[in-house]
Formats: structure tokens, sequence, C-alpha cells
């Protein structure tokens, strides 16, 4: 076994794994037809456009998502909540970009109540476009053709959004309170 010369392994499109995993000694001869084969699946299936599109929708729903959770903070009795969340997103959010999140939330923090509403359908709106985008990735990805009506792709896409909107929300709050529970 050890000593011995193996073939290299094919760069074809029909290996996408090919037999690397058995070659675990020989990493770098496996890694570099895995990784070409990747590549070549990776844009055959448009996953650059796909992943452009994700980022752009998830993207444009924060801020509506962020003036939305300003507003509801004002109506939270927690103190210093909101100076902890941007604290937690300054940690993920470029700088320039946190600038512009502070400078936006601040105007819905000093009194622009009716913004709650707009912050709701707009984040709902943008986010459910990202979970569109996202059901079409997937779709790609998989080699599945799409099957359902639109009015289904949109109705399961706006129920995604509730829900996954609830686990970050979770999410956040065991990150903002978590320290309290130990």
């Amino acid at each position: 076994m050890l000593g011995q010369r193996r073939e290299p392994v094919p760069v074809g499109r029909a290996t996408l794994l090919g037999p690397c995993w058995q070659r675990v000694g020989l990493w770098s001869r496996a890694a570099v037809p895995v990784l070409a084969n990747t590549g070549v699946a990776f844009t055959a299936h448009r996953q650059w456009t796909n992943a452009a599109a994700l980022a752009f929708f998830f993207l444009l729903s924060l801020l509506p998502l962020l003036i939305f959770l300003a507003a509801l903070v004002t109506y939270l009795p927690v103190p210093d909540l909101f100076p902890r969340v941007l604290e937690i997103m300054g940690h993920v959010v470029p700088g320039e970009a946190m600038k512009l999140v502070r400078s936006a939330l601040s105007e819905v923090l000093t009194g622009h109540k009716r913004l709650v509403w707009f912050g709701i359908l707009a984040s709902v709106w943008a986010a459910s476009a990202g979970f569109n985008a996202l059901i079409g990735s997937l779709n790609t990805a998989y080699l599945v053709k799409e099957g359902r009506p639109f009015w289904k792709r949109q109705v399961v896409s706006l129920a995604l959004t509730p829900m996954v909107g609830v686990m970050a929300g979770a999410a956040l709050v065991a990150a903002v309170l978590g320290g309290r529970f130990g």
C-alpha cells in the first residue's frame, strides 16, 4: 500500500467528487480535481448570479427590519437593549454601513412611530423576495425544475420569512441576554 504509485484522479465533469475520499493520504493530488470540478459545477449552475441575488435581497431587507426593530424597541421595557444590539451588529456589519444604520435608526428613535408598519411591510416584502431567490438557487443547485405555480412559491417564501425571523430573533435575544442565564 505504501509506496505504490496511484493513477491521478480525472478532472472531468462526470467525477464531481471522484475517488478523492479514498485517497486521504494523497490530499494534494485529490484536492485539485475536486476544486476544479466544484468550480466547473458552480459556474455551470449560475451560482455566482444566485449568490448575488441572495445577498442583494437579504441586505435589502436588513434596513427595513432594523427600522421596525428600532421602533419596536422603544415600546419594550428592557434597559440598554438598543445599544447592546448595535454593539453586536458592529462586529458583523462593516464600518461605513454601520454609520448608515445608526443614522437611520436614530431618526426612527426620535419619534417616527408610524414607521413600524412601513418597516414590517418593507422587510417582509424584501425578505420574501430573498427566500424566493433562495428557492430558485436551491432548485438550480439540485437540478430540480420548479413545478409549483407562482402563487404557491410566493406563499412558501412569505411563510418562511416570519419563521426564520422568529428564529433569528430568538438567537439575537439569546446573544444579548445570554450572560444572565449562565
